[in-house]
């Protein structure tokens, strides 16, 4: 049962020409609720997308779901033109924003953190 206070699901995308990666947190507690996703820029990769998200949204009872996508190039267009025709609550993050956190890691430290750096913005 949903409530008043029931989570939103934040999921922080990517986005690459023909692959996409993402990660899913819980936007109040900024906590952690995926590993990162590996989505192919298809239709399929986005109903396996949406099923995963829908998933989390069951076993965490959430409210709702922000997309929060990097815009790189026009790469982010099909992705994010069909989410939000889908409905779903699209958020472009600003490129400086995703620079500024590549600025504050160590990719020595994590080589896999810059393939989310989109989550760590938003």
């Amino acid at each position: 049962m949903k409530t008043k206070n029931s989570p939103t699901l934040a999921v922080g995308i990517d986005v690459h020409k023909k692959r996409h990666y993402a990660r899913v947190k819980i936007r109040e507690t900024r906590e952690i609720i995926s590993p990162i996703l590996k989505i192919y820029n298809s239709k399929r990769g986005l109903d396996f997308l949406l099923e995963k998200i829908n998933h989390l949204m069951e076993k965490y009872q959430a409210k709702g779901v922000i997309f929060a996508l990097g815009p790189t190039g026009i790469y982010w267009k099909p992705l994010g033109y069909t989410l939000h025709d889908r409905g779903c609550l699209v958020h472009l993050v600003n490129p400086v924003q995703v620079h500024y956190k590549r600025k504050e890691e160590d990719p020595a430290a994590n080589p896999t953190s810059a393939k989310i750096r989109v989550f760590k913005a938003f």
